[in-house]
This record gives C-alpha cells, structure tokens and sequence, in this order.
C-alpha cells in the first residue's frame, strides 16, 4: 500500500499528535497545528488518489499550499508514486533527478520512455541532453516534437536551429515566429533572443510597428521586451516615451525609477501627448515641484519646466482627455491605423 511507502513520515505526524495538549483548547484556538488537517487528508487520500493526482499533490507540497508548509520530502516520495505507476511527467521528473544526480543510464532510461509516452518536457529534456552529448541532428526532431505542443523552451530551441541554420534552412522569419511563441508561452529568455534576433539581424522595424510590437509583449506578459520595443520607437513616438514613464513608475520590465518615469511622461507631454498631459497635471496636484527634481539632463523637451497643473490638464481637456480612466485606455490603445498581421507574420 502506499502508505506503508510513506511510513517513516507517518511516524512523524503521529509524534507530533502525541504532542498536542490534552486539555480543551480556547474557543480562538485551534485544535489542530497549522496545515495538520490538511496533511491528514492528504495522507487519507493516498491509497485512491490516481497518478495524475499524486503527482499534482507533489507539486502544491513543493511550495506549500493554504496552511500546508512546504514539505520537499513528500513532495518527491509522492513524485516517486507517481512515476512508479508510469504517469509521463513524474517519470521524466524522476529521471532528470537521477541524471542530475550522477545516475545518467538510469535518469536517460527514464527521460526517454517519459518522451516515448509524448510528454512536451520529456521531448525537450531529451533533446538537451543529446546536445549535450553532442548529437545536435538527433535532438531535432525531440525539439521540434516538444515545440508543438507550445513548451516554451523548446519553441526557443527550434529558433535557434532556424536562426543558425542548423539541420534545417536558415530562415530568420521562422526564428523570428518561434521566438515570439516562445515569449508568449512565458519562457523569458526568450525575450532577449528575439531582442538580438531584431538588433543583429533582422534589423529595427520603424517606430510605428516597434510601437505596436512593444504593446503586445508589454501586455501579453513580456514586459522588458515590451520595454525594449518602446525604447527603440520613444525617440519618434510620444506614446512610446510615455509607455516607458508608465514601466518606470511600476518598475515593470524595467527596475523602478521615480525620476526616470516622471521625465519620461513630462518629455511626451511636452510633444503633446494628452496621456501624458493629464498624468503631468495630476502629479503636479500631488507635488507641486516635482519638475524642478529632474535633472537637466534629462529633459529633451523645449517647453522648459511648466508646474501649473490646470496648464496640462486643459490640454489634456482639448484632446478628449478628462481623467485617469480615459488617459490609460488611450495610452494602452493600439492606433487604430496599424494592425499587427501586417506588421508581423505571426505563425
């Protein structure tokens, strides 16, 4: 039976029951020590919980759950479960414990019959260790497999074979997508790859496509790509200049920086974003010098430092708008003359 796998820790929790205090507990207190209850359901559940879940009862213990202390220990024995019973991923996570561990005929075996069985992080785990043993073609297909089921890792990996040309025929196009998949998928390295892939090879897009590029990573969860994209079109598009303010302020994508955000919206301001405008007026509500803080250095804009409030708001006003709401809606609108099919080929 599988509690009688889990014994040892048994012991434990049955110590720690012989420690609870045998007079009646306060009407605030609780009967039980923090997470116990949970533990005892967990452990009620062990000899009917299928692979599936004994495998998703690791992961939660591996971190901790509601009043559940993370418990590593448990967490692999349960894993262990799991991948005796043949469930893909406990395998191959078993698997990649044992290469890692020094055991690489075994951990290999196992990563292998988890990718047999299709499971996307075994194909990828696969395809890594054959490079790694130098059979760059034979990881191939495992990463191309891995990558169609959107395993973000892998859709970088298979970037990486189109951009250098390796095994397949150089197209920076299909880079260019499987970075972009990758990015999406939420596998932030790959954010940088498709960076470099813009700066070193397929060049800059104009500022208007590197506008729209930069609001869909910004929003989509890639921020500091999202970042990069409005860094290369702020010098020609205010609303760039301000989106930047905007990750300053929050330090998103970006580390926080109160004076770099605040020098950014007042620039787009200054070039007559109404956004901007409006978010200068309300900061000067707050704090009337704020303006007189930045350096100037940093100020590129003509107008000099205006810290009448009603002065941007009004212009702010002639342009639609009126207050937070609106100034963000705006500020995060794609322009309704672009559409993003046309500037990138998303596959």
């Amino acid at each position: 039976m599988r509690r009688l796998l889990l014994f040892p820790l048994l012991l434990l929790l049955v110590a720690a029951a012989a420690a609870w205090p045998s007079a009646a507990p306060r009407r605030d207190a609780h009967p039980l020590g923090p997470g116990e209850s949970t533990r005892r359901a967990l452990f009620a559940a062990l000899d009917t919980a299928s692979p599936v879940t004994l495998f998703r009862m690791a992961s939660l213990l591996e971190t901790g759950w509601r009043d559940l202390e993370p418990d590593s220990l448990l967490a692999d024995s349960l894993r262990r479960l799991s991948a005796a019973e043949g469930y893909p991923p406990a395998v191959n996570r078993i698997g990649h414990l044992l290469y890692s561990q020094g055991d690489t005929a075994a951990g290999l075996a196992m990563i292998r019959r988890a990718a047999e069985a299709g499971d996307a992080r075994a194909l990828y785990n696969l395809g890594v260790l054959l490079q790694k043993e130098g059979s760059d073609s034979a990881a191939l297909p495992y990463h191309r497999r891995a990558a169609a089921e959107g395993l973000g890792p892998a859709l970088m990996a298979l970037g990486d074979y189109y951009r250098a040309g390796r095994h397949v025929a150089r197209d920076l196009h299909v880079a260019d997508s499987l970075y972009d998949r990758a990015v999406l998928a939420g596998f932030s390295p790959a954010q940088s790859a498709l960076a470099a892939l813009y700066e070193q090879e397929l060049g800059i897009p104009p500022a208007a496509s590197c506008l729209v590029l930069g609001l869909r990573y910004y929003t989509g969860g890639a921020p500091a790509l999202g970042v990069w994209f409005f860094g290369c079109a702020a010098d020609s598009v205010a609303q760039a200049e301000a989106l930047l303010g905007d990750a300053f302020s929050r330090g998103y994508g970006v580390p926080y920086d109160y004076l770099e955000s605040l020098c950014r919206f007042y620039n787009a301001a200054c070039r007559g974003y109404a956004p901007a405008q409006f978010v200068i007026a309300e900061q000067l509500d707050f704090f009337p010098d704020a303006l007189q803080q930045i350096p100037d250095s940093l100020l590129t804009c003509a107008c000099g430092r205006i810290s009448d409030p009603e002065y941007w708001r009004a212009l702010a006003r002639q342009a639609g708008i009126t207050d937070a709401r609106q100034a963000a809606d705006s500020m995060f609108s794609t322009p309704n003359h672009f559409n993003t099919d046309t500037i990138r080929n998303i596959q």
